[in-house]
Parts: C-alpha cells; structure tokens; sequence
C-alpha cells in the first residue's frame, strides 16, 4: 500500500520528463517575448543585457562554450601609416586599425538595423584574448576617448575596431646593404586560447588594406609588397592558430646615396 503523500509522487514521476521539457520551452519563449517587446528598443535590450538587468549574458564565458565549440574571430587591418623601418634597431612601426568580428548568439535581437554601441560597453563585453606575437611596444590610443569602434548586429555578429600603433620586431639580414630586401613580419593570435576555443581567421573580402603612397614617403627603405597567411604554432600549452603578414621591404639606394654625400 502506498501512503498518500508516497502516492501522488508515484503518479507524479512519469511525467517529470516531459515537465523539465515543457519549462525548458517556456523559458525559451520568455527570451523570444524579451526580445519582441514593443517597450523596449533593440538598442535598450542590448543595454541590458550588458548590464545585467536582463539575464542571458556574462562576459567571463566565450560565444559557443555552451556549444562545445570553438569561438571563430575573423581580423583585418587597415594601415594608416609607416612610420618607420630601423635597421639598426631590427623594428618598425605602423599606425593601424585592428578589426575583430565574431558572432555572438547571446546577443541576437529583432531588428533590421546593426546598432553603433558607445565605446564604454567595450568593457562590458567579451573580447578575443588575440596580441601582437611580436610586438615590442604598442599604444591604443584614446585622446580624446578612447578610439574604439563598436557595433552589433541582428545576428549577434560583434565588430570590435581600435585604433593602435605598433612597434614590431623585425630581425634583418644586411648582408647584401644596400641592396638588400627585408621581409618584416606582423604576428598575432589568442594569448591563452587553444585551437579548440578560438579559430582567428583573415577576413575573406580586403583582409589587409595599405595606400601604397603611404609607403612611399619612408626613409632608407621602399615597400614593395605585402601578403598575409595562416599558420599553427604548437607550444607545451595547445596548438594556437596565429595569423602574419609580411611586409617586404627593398632599400632605397637614392636615399641612400644622398644621406651619405651629406653625411
């Protein structure tokens, strides 16, 4: 004999399946209805869900943990400037755009128009652990703010631009001075992430972008060419998937000659 209270939790567990189902769906709705309210802007739910008013967001867990896979990040530069190329020093520098763009479910939202986010969010969001392999110094620069571009779209794709200048490492071989051709590297990647949390790709349309006019006004040297690829770096730590470009450098034999009849 089954005692009553023994009673109704025997007719109960059959049923606790299709229960934990049933509350799983409606909290699925709830998050949908969140999204489609009429009160409550694309931008204001993007607001909150930043700031933790509205739950289903934490900065501290990467876009498809959940999943079980890897968080893919697609780059581009745009170069702005050479600045310059030390042979003495083995360096160069460059003033760049570094943009990151990845897809971020969590913040999906109804709406046809990508959302311009103030560049104090930054902080509130998650961001690719990606640095300069090697990078000797840099600067993001942030007079009279901080020059950040960010913005969302109704997807959840990310785009994350900041404005930074760079100086690089670039070991030469001046054998052949002063009609030698130096090939300079810029190297980066995720810092702590593995191949099976984070996949850093080139963007597919214009992944490197230089005014080759821009180039032209270095000293000692003249830019004859760039390319850019993907390689795999295997450390005690993981497999991590940097990215580098090359830019190829030829000495300027003219200025050269002038500098040292000056001289």
């Amino acid at each position: 004999m089954v005692s009553g209270k023994n009673h109704w939790l025997f007719l109960i567990h059959p049923w606790l399946p299709l229960l934990c189902v049933l509350n799983v769906l409606h909290a699925s709705q709830s998050n949908v209805d969140n999204r489609t309210e009429t009160n409550v802007s694309p931008y204001q739910y993007i607001l909150d869900l930043l700031d933790g008013t509205r739950h289903g967001y934490n900065k501290k867990i990467r876009p498809g943990y959940y999943q079980g896979a890897p968080t893919n990040v697609s780059c581009a530069i745009h170069v702005n400037d050479l600045e310059k190329v030390d042979d003495l020093l083995m360096e160069y520098s460059m003033n760049v755009y570094f943009r990151q763009s990845w897809k971020d479910e969590r913040l999906k939202f109804i709406g046809n128009e990508t959302l311009q986010l103030h560049y104090s969010l930054v902080d509130k969001l998650w961001l690719p652990d990606l640095y300069f392999n090697n990078g000797r110094q840099s600067k993001v620069h942030d007079f009279p703010v901080p020059n950040y571009l960010l913005r969302v779209s109704p997807d959840g794709t990310i785009l994350f631009s900041q404005r930074v200048t760079l100086n690089l490492a670039c070991y030469m071989d001046l054998a052949n001075f002063p009609l030698d051709t130096q090939a300079c590297p810029l190297m980066f990647g995720s810092y702590g992430m593995t191949q099976e949390h984070l996949v850093s790709s080139w963007r597919s349309n214009s992944p490197i972008a230089l005014d080759m006019e821009i180039a032209e006004q270095l000293p000692l040297f003249v830019l004859t060419g760039y390319r850019h690829d993907i390689c795999t770096d295997m450390y005690y730590t993981g497999t991590y998937v940097p990215l580098w470009q090359l830019f190829l450098f030829e000495c300027d034999i003219l200025f050269q000659k002038t500098y040292w009849l000056l001289c």
